[in-house]
């Protein structure tokens, strides 16, 4: 395992040159306006939730700003890699929750694997981003470091969850080729982060990387308050505590919808069925189209981008990233 610390340089094993999310790189998570292309994973169901692959170039349309842009590059699903990081919240919060959602990934990167051009790598985080199998296409490494982190019980208290996903997006995945995601295992409760919400899903959407969130609730959290309690001598304090509890959960369940829903992913909640959950999400990443356009003057003016997909069939769903952002 590598560890290093999000907000600071760092060097990981097999990974040159990477630096660290900090504040200060942080502020402007954002294209440089020399990028001439911009890149859109697209998928696409069909009012029953089929996922639809047979599509083609012609069948879409696209618009940046409200505007139509033309499609310059068009790639069919299965035609390229997938880069995925599977990234796991550690923090104390999360110390009993997991064995069901980290068995369900599992298996489900181990069906991605099979296909030798994907590559999958393995994260987890607290205050830290421990880096535990940089991107490869070995089900054997991925398993063995699964493993190997199921046996860690270390965390250094905070849950830096908007730094984490920020670096991963920025340091990892925007250097590769093809389509990226992230599968991230979280209450979705940032306590230390030195970016928001809205700049971690900046740096997603540049990296083009979707964000995949499964939601999960530590059981011994869950259980401390139980209906007999609130009918005790400490009614009125285990009440409010249950309350804090509840708000935490509700704003992280808001935060994860949010990176997830504006990057072109999905948030599920651990109260389903995580097999379910883990065989949507992969058929999902192996069913990605690829859009790209050549930036225009207006489309590459530094700011902020609004991007909508649509298909000629009204009845088809798109979806993908809200949007992207340059800088000058």
């Amino acid at each position: 395992m590598t560890t290093f610390s999000s907000r600071r340089s760092f060097l990981c094993s097999g990974l040159i040159g990477l630096r660290a999310y900090s504040p200060a790189f942080s502020q402007n998570p954002t294209f440089t306006s020399n990028v001439k292309i911009v890149n859109i994973s697209v998928k696409v169901r069909d009012s029953t939730g089929a996922i639809q692959s047979d599509l083609r170039k012609e069948d879409f349309s696209l618009e940046v700003d409200g505007r139509p842009q033309m499609i310059d590059y068009f790639s069919r699903p299965s035609d390229l890699p997938l880069n995925m990081a599977l990234l796991i919240d550690k923090s104390d919060s999360m110390q009993t929750a997991f064995d069901g959602e980290v068995s369900a990934s599992a298996i489900m990167i181990a069906n991605i694997l099979k296909d030798r051009k994907n590559r999958a790598c393995l994260l987890s985080f607290s205050g830290e981003l421990h880096l535990w199998r940089t991107l490869t296409s070995s089900i054997q490494l991925i398993t063995s470091a699964l493993d190997n982190l199921s046996r860690d019980h270390t965390n250094d208290g905070e849950t830096d969850l908007f730094d984490a996903v920020a670096s991963v997006s920025s340091n990892i995945m925007k250097p590769q080729y093809g389509h990226k995601a992230i599968l991230l295992l979280s209450d979705g409760v940032d306590t230390g982060s030195k970016i928001d919400v809205d700049q971690a899903i900046a740096a997603a959407q540049d990296a083009d990387v979707a964000i995949y969130s499964i939601q999960v609730f530590d059981s011994a959290q869950s259980s401390l308050i139980s209906n007999d309690d609130l009918f005790g001598p400490n009614r009125v304090e285990l009440l409010a505590l249950q309350q804090r509890l509840q708000r935490k959960i509700e704003l992280g369940t808001a935060d994860l919808r949010l990176l997830s829903g504006r990057t072109g992913g999905t948030a599920y909640a651990s109260k389903n069925s995580i097999p379910t959950i883990c065989r949507q999400i992969q058929e999902e990443l192996q069913h990605q189209y690829s859009l790209g356009f050549n930036l225009s003057p207006e489309s590459g003016r530094p700011g902020s981008h609004t991007v909508r997909v649509t298909t000629n069939d009204p009845r088809l769903r798109v979806q993908t990233k809200d949007g992207y952002n340059l800088r000058d």
